[in-house]
């Protein structure tokens, strides 16, 4: 039985990395922004990393591990990484771009009966999903409502940071719903497909848009 408390945004990182290999999602360690007060440069140095704060750190394994041990010994050496997961055939992600109330999506998701899972708040405007992968895609013509939606399936492999990790831009990740095992996760296919019918029916039309607060 998991006793460990689930990963908060005030808890360090190396706490929750531990946390997460509890619930069976393996973890890496990626780069971080700096500095802490201000952000202005990956923590690998590169001044033109292409992909700051969002790739592992050099020199590491690039293989996500439950290893409690390994885990430790990684953010006791780097006690600001970021978290990460690699898509894989157990873990899936859904990506939702689209600039809506977190909690319209979530409303939406309840009043359809659809069975919830673990969400990210990614960014303004950016919701990913953790879903039980079982080869859902959006084929060759996905939706394309009027207001720009973008829904994405990551393919596997693709590097998902994990809250509570920080951008770049000093935003934080944090939960919407919370990850309470990595064996209770909803199947990819029929939340996929309803997501892509509120996508193209217009349902995600919020009358409260993010970027009016």
């Amino acid at each position: 039985m998991v006793t460990t408390e689930a990963p908060t945004d005030t808890q360090p990182l190396g706490r929750a990395a531990l946390a997460y290999a509890s619930r069976g999602i393996p973890v890496l360690p990626c780069h971080w922004p700096t500095p802490q007060e201000f952000p202005q440069f990956c923590s690998c140095t590169d001044l033109d990393c292409p992909d700051p704060a969002r790739h592992p750190i050099d020199g590491l394994t690039a293989e996500a591990t439950h290893d409690l041990s390994q885990l430790s010994r990684w953010w006791l050496a780097h006690p600001s990484a970021n978290l990460a997961i690699t898509d894989t055939e157990h873990v899936g992600v859904i990506e939702l771009r689209h600039f809506i109330r977190p909690e319209h999506v979530i409303r939406l998701l309840k009043a359809y009966e659809i069975e919830r899972g673990p969400l990210i708040n990614a960014a303004l405007g950016r919701l990913q999903f953790l879903v039980r992968p079982d080869h859902a895609t959006l084929g060759p013509n996905p939706p394309r409502p009027a207001e720009g939606a973008t829904l994405t399936t990551l393919p596997p492999g693709t590097l998902v940071l994990l809250p509570p990790s920080r951008l770049m831009s000093g935003y934080r990740l944090g939960w919407l719903r919370r990850l309470y095992h990595a064996t209770h996760l909803p199947a990819a296919t029929p939340f996929l497909a309803q997501l892509t019918d509120f996508v193209a029916t217009g349902a995600l039309d919020d009358p409260h848009p993010l970027l009016a607060r």
